[in-house]
């Protein structure tokens, strides 16, 4: 005795995943560009990303080319005395994992069912 499966399912997934990366990535530098410290040098203007990956599976990274971030962001010592901490990078990233989850939860995952089959014994 064949049974028949009358119904199956498709899935349709909106996979934009590289363009929200990309997005946020780009927004975290334009942000870190004016929240970072400017007393000298280029630290401000060095921000930049990049993005590794395809559309499906992809990554991205915020960096700057002058590894003083974190002296600026917690303290430091300066001669005999302590330079204060001036926090940029972890209120930047704070509100931009907020919009970034916000962003990934939209991706649009669609399921239809379907008539018709296919048979199995």
């Amino acid at each position: 005795m064949s049974k028949t499966t009358s119904e199956y399912f498709e899935i349709d997934v909106d996979l934009d995943i590289k363009s929200i990366i990309e997005k946020h990535c780009k927004k975290s530098v334009d942000k870190l560009k004016i929240k970072s410290p400017k007393a000298s040098g280029n630290y401000a203007s060095n921000w930049a990303f990049i993005i590794d990956g395809n559309e499906e599976n992809c990554k991205g990274a915020v960096y700057n080319q002058e590894p003083i971030g974190h002296f600026l962001e917690y303290g430091h010592i300066v001669g005999n005395s302590w330079a204060p901490a001036q926090p940029h990078l972890e209120p930047v990233y704070e509100d931009e994992k907020t919009e970034f989850i916000n962003d990934m939860k939209k991706i649009n995952i669609k399921v239809t069912s379907k008539k018709g089959g296919r048979t199995n014994a």
